[in-house]
């Protein structure tokens, strides 16, 4: 059973992001990052348009707001099917949340370092 996602931002809906194109696109990347050449350049413009995703290194990532978004909202449709825990929902933020938070900080330390560094030998020269 597949479900149709949406992701919109503010105003109406691209329908390049309702096609079956679109739906497969928001599919892989909720599997991981989907490299930029694989996705129909017109696609890729709407999904960047609606704030979806972002390029990085010839790569396209889901915004984690969007993630978030997605799962809570896959976990719902899942609930109309069989019971959820009570936590479910709580969990489920605590864990993306806190793993964002790790991998933002991880990210933001090594970035400040890297600076650092860089500025160290900028003015040793």
């Amino acid at each position: 059973m597949t479900f149709d996602i949406g992701i919109c931002g503010e105003g109406r809906i691209d329908p390049k992001m309702e096609s079956d194109a679109g739906q497969k696109l928001i599919r892989r990347l909720c599997e991981g990052p989907v490299e930029v050449g694989s996705v129909e350049p017109e696609l890729l413009e709407a999904f960047k348009k609606m704030q979806a995703v972002r390029v990085e290194g010839g790569r396209c990532f889901l915004n984690f707001t969007c993630f978030l978004k997605l799962v809570l909202g896959y976990v719902w449709l899942s609930g109309l099917r069989e019971p959820l825990a009570e936590s479910a929902y709580r969990d489920i933020f605590i864990n993306y949340s806190m793993m964002f938070l790790c991998v933002a900080l991880i990210y933001n330390i090594a970035d400040i370092i890297g600076s650092k560094r860089k500025n160290q030998n900028n003015q040793s020269l």
